[in-house]
């Protein structure tokens, strides 16, 4: 679980990342032992990367816990009436005014206001605060600032990995600058209903090419697979597939995996399903190519950018079995608009190693 949780924060922060830890903790008797991961990172203290803070090595954590039995108290920081103010010193008024000032933070948008409550204290001296509070305010106000302090960022270059999707060249080819801020902090995909929609579609078409209808239910009605299929509206896009040219015809193989190098990158895919007109021992049999698509039909440059993962598939099943190019095409099924996209001209490996060098120079 530590583990866990420190390749979340490693990985997920923007900017800035705080490490901390204590010897003690709540009532404990003995102090902790510091995290393996916060032991390993002092250690690069003094690194660009790492800036040590303050620091107790364990022997001087002492033998009692400092807290244990301790009451804690805090000074009132808002009128719980009127909302959190901040009172400090105004150095223009006369000498013969008073010379306090009420800030209310939502007089303005809290980053306006946050700008100018910075603003006030960084000049001013706080007003009938005991020294510890006044001590408590100046640092908790300095964090603000350096928060709102850009960080300046070391290392800016991201290694594209060896190895990357056929998806993940499109969005490089797409958004250079997007896919290496997403590999910089990789963020986890929100779950999304589109999603679960295409998973179940592609689910239901291999079952009808046979490929791995492998549990038979007795009565489909009291299935879980029924109720999901309904809850993913999946039935109009069944009807279209079933009327359509696909629903007859049998692939060659559904769901081969295909993987090729291009430009020192090797691309990974996963072909929907691949259809052949000809005898498996004739040289001119053509080939088709088919990816299923549950969402909207792109047009124009977005068409044009997402058929580049049709481009990937063609040259890796070409050289997978020594096919010529042009004797393979593929084409887009787009199931719940009844759209078909067959895709010409589609890049050789030439016009793939050229977008691949491209994209990597602009990210």
């Amino acid at each position: 679980e530590e583990r866990r949780l420190a390749y979340v924060a490693f990985t997920r922060a923007r900017s800035l990342l705080l490490v901390s830890g204590s010897h003690w903790r709540g009532s404990t008797k003995t102090p902790a032992t510091p995290s393996v991961f916060l032991a390993e990172l002092a250690e690069r203290a003094g690194s660009p990367e790492v800036t040590r803070g303050q620091w107790t090595e364990p022997g001087e954590a002492g033998e009692e816990n400092p807290f244990a039995g301790r009451m804690l108290t805090a000074w009132w920081p808002f009128d719980p009436l009127d909302g959190p103010r901040v009172r400090v010193m105004d150095p223009q008024a006369p000498q013969d005014q008073d010379r306090s000032v009420l800030l209310p933070p939502r007089a303005r948008p809290r980053r306006r206001a946050l700008e100018t409550a910075a603003a006030w204290v960084r000049e001013a001296t706080p007003l009938e605060l005991p020294d510890r509070q006044e001590s408590d305010l100046a640092r908790q106000t300095q964090w603000v600032l350096d928060r709102a302090t850009p960080v300046n960022h070391r290392g800016e270059t991201v290694e594209l990995p060896s190895h990357i999707s056929a998806s993940t060249f499109v969005d490089l080819a797409d958004d250079p600058a997007a896919l290496a801020r997403q590999l910089r902090r990789p963020m986890p995909r929100p779950p999304a209903h589109a999603a679960r929609r295409g998973t179940a579609f592609h689910s239901w078409v291999e079952d009808h090419f046979g490929s791995t209808g492998m549990l038979d239910f007795e009565d489909a009605e009291d299935s879980a697979d029924h109720w999901v299929e309904d809850a993913l509206d999946l039935e109009p896009m069944k009807q279209a597939f079933l009327a359509s040219r696909w629903a007859d015809r049998v692939p060659v193989v559904v769901e081969p995996p295909v993987e090729t190098t291009v430009g020192g990158v090797t691309l990974r895919g996963r072909i929907d399903a691949v259809f052949r007109d000809g005898a498996a021992d004739d040289p001119g049999a053509r080939w088709e190519l088919v990816d299923w698509k549950t969402g909207a039909v792109p047009r124009g440059r977005d068409l044009a950018v997402k058929s580049l993962q049709l481009a990937v598939y063609r040259l890796a099943w070409s050289r997978l079995h020594g096919i010529p190019l042009e004797n393979i095409s593929a084409s887009f099924v787009y199931v719940a608009h009844g759209v078909e996209k067959s895709m010409h001209d589609l890049a050789g490996e030439a016009e793939l190693e050229r977008i691949l060098a491209e994209a990597i120079g602009a990210g």
